[in-house]
């Protein structure tokens, strides 16, 4: 399942749920008390709402873009926070280019699966998510 590989770097189970419930509620996460394990996941979806679909999902992008910043500047590049992300590599970019950069995951082939992730959880029942 795509949710599944795109939540594979977090260890704790909880944080997600927290997390996917949210998005599915509709109500925008606060960027400043995401788990830093999450925050690579956030950005992904943030950056995909924002600039894709026009809708927002964190209450201050630019205090997420930041956070992930301080994570990358604190750790290596491989392995932020003690945590792996499968596209870390986009998030990286997402963070070094800034929110004003020019889109480009709706270009990266590898970065499909991600909005079929953000459909499906923006878009899903709350009660489907964990009974389906």
């Amino acid at each position: 399942m795509n949710r599944d590989f795109f939540f594979s770097g977090c260890a704790n189970p909880a944080n997600v749920s927290d997390f996917i419930v949210a998005l599915a509620a509709g109500q925008p996460l606060q960027a400043d008390r995401l788990p830093a394990e999450l925050l690579p996941c956030a950005v992904l979806l943030a950056t995909i709402g924002l600039r894709a679909f026009q809708q927002q999902i964190v209450d201050d992008y630019i205090v997420l873009l930041d956070r992930m910043e301080d994570c990358f500047k604190a750790v290596d590049h491989a392995s932020v926070g003690g945590f792996y992300h499968p596209q870390l590599h986009l998030v990286s970019r997402i963070v070094e280019d800034g929110p004003q950069a020019p889109f480009l995951l709706d270009q990266v082939p590898e970065a499909e699966y991600i909005f079929g992730v953000y459909k499906e959880l923006v878009e899903a029942d709350v009660e489907a998510l964990f009974h389906g």
